[in-house]
């Protein structure tokens, strides 16, 4: 994702394709992560108080709960951190390793704050390390109105590991984030859509 770096803000939408047959009574076989059908990337210029060590990123979804399950031992939160962690091992591909990336977590179509979650480059590439590179992914995205495809690595997932996958995402604990002065926490529901602008 190099060419973002110059950019004030991206705005991205992916869409992820995929094959519910992937998904069987005996598991999971590969990327397990994709079936995430409609998510809302945005990458801000730089990251909290203008640091340019880090980046915030909004990752917004249609789910309006994300408990559902899609697979052994998975549920939609676990596939929606399995994607954020890949978009931030994919973004901190020339990065250092303290350099992390903000996500501004949101379901519902962005009513429902479901926490900040603060991923580091060392993170991102510890869990590839310890659950294995999958196939790449061909991702559609939206980039200012142009249409442009981008490869990127997935968690190598199936029904052997999803469950210790799941185990490590309980250790991401969502967290409270201010905004505009005002403190909003994982569950509450500060978010409308005024003028085509998401407003507290």
């Amino acid at each position: 994702m190099k060419k973002y770096c110059s950019c004030v803000a991206i705005s991205l939408l992916i869409s992820f394709g995929f094959i519910l047959k992937a998904i069987t009574p005996l598991g999971m076989r590969k990327a397990v992560a994709i079936p995430v059908p409609n998510a809302y990337i945005e990458f801000a210029r730089v990251g909290v108080g203008g640091s340019f060590n880090s980046r915030q990123a909004t990752f917004r979804v249609s789910d309006r709960t994300t408990i559902t399950k899609i697979g052994k031992n998975l549920r939609l939160y676990e596939v929606h951190l399995a994607k954020m962690i890949e978009l931030t091992y994919d973004f901190c591909e020339d990065r250092q390793a303290d350099y992390i990336v903000h996500w501004n977590y949101q379901a519902d179509d962005g009513k429902v704050f479901m926490g900040n979650f603060s991923l580091s480059c060392e993170l991102a590439r510890k869990i590839f390390q310890r659950f294995g590179t999958g196939e790449r992914e061909k991702v559609k995205l939206d980039y200012r109105g142009k249409i442009v495809y981008e490869h990127i690595a997935t968690l190598a997932l199936d029904s052997k590991n999803s469950k210790q996958f799941a185990s490590m995402v309980q250790t991401l604990k969502p967290q409270c984030m201010e905004f505009k002065k005002k403190k909003i926490c994982p569950g509450d529901r500060p978010f409308q859509k005024l003028n085509g602008a998401w407003k507290v």
